[in-house]
């Protein structure tokens, strides 16, 4: 799993998937925090929904090709 951004790298890197899920994370360590105040929870979840369905649609419109990523390593069957 690759190491997450930061909000501001992931701003900078112009990756928009990134971005968001760096503001996912954010949001939902404020949505857990418990001296969050009623009033800004329920502004904080509604965004971090609003994100995650962003997310979401992102990942439908062009799914990560994970498979066919090239791979330095070499499969060793010995290693089962």
């Amino acid at each position: 799993m690759a190491d997450l951004m930061s909000i501001t790298e992931a701003a900078e890197s112009g990756d928009m998937r990134a971005l968001l899920v760096a503001l996912r994370g954010r949001l939902a360590a404020a949505v857990d925090n418990p001296t969050t105040s009623a009033r800004d929870l329920t502004a904080l979840s509604r965004l971090l929904r609003e994100i995650v369905q962003e997310i979401e649609h992102l990942d439908a419109r062009e799914p990560r090709r994970l498979a066919l990523v090239p791979s330095d390593r070499v499969f060793d069957a010995s290693a089962l």
